[in-house]
């Protein structure tokens, strides 16, 4: 702590982040009414940031879904699993802050998990027809 001349009427601010958010350097104590102002502001800052991404991943999302389905028009009639995979990858890409890598990752790993779950279900289903082929 500095040395505090004679004539100062508050101690000066200890070391420390606490001491430096309740106190100016001098020694005198902060407003409490502009820390009010300043942390709503803050706070009504990200509430705008938070539905600004909000809106804009419906704009995007509402883009992609109007760009698919004119693409292919069959589609709400007549999903196909790889008709799916696709419209669910455009929706995922209209996230404005995935990561192009990420979103290839992503779907590395479900096309996988898809082949694994094809080949268990093929597994399951020869077994079935071999249990009712040995009924009859």
């Amino acid at each position: 702590i500095p040395p505090q001349p004679s004539w100062a009427p508050y101690p000066t601010r200890a070391d420390g982040i606490v001491p430096k958010l309740w106190y100016k350097p001098d020694g005198t104590p902060r407003s409490k009414l502009k820390g009010a102002v300043f942390s709503s502001a803050l706070e009504i800052i990200e509430e705008y940031d938070q539905a600004n991404f909000m809106l804009a991943f419906l704009v995007y999302a509402q883009r992609a879904d109007a760009t698919f389905t004119s693409l292919h028009p069959t589609f709400d009639a007549s999903p196909t699993p790889a008709l799916a995979r696709a419209y669910f990858y455009d929706m995922c890409a209209a996230l404005p802050d995935a990561p192009p890598e990420t979103l290839l990752e992503f779907f590395a790993a479900i096309d996988a998990a898809l082949d694994v779950a094809h080949e268990e279900i093929l597994e399951a289903a020869e077994e079935v027809f071999v249990t009712f082929a040995l009924d009859v």
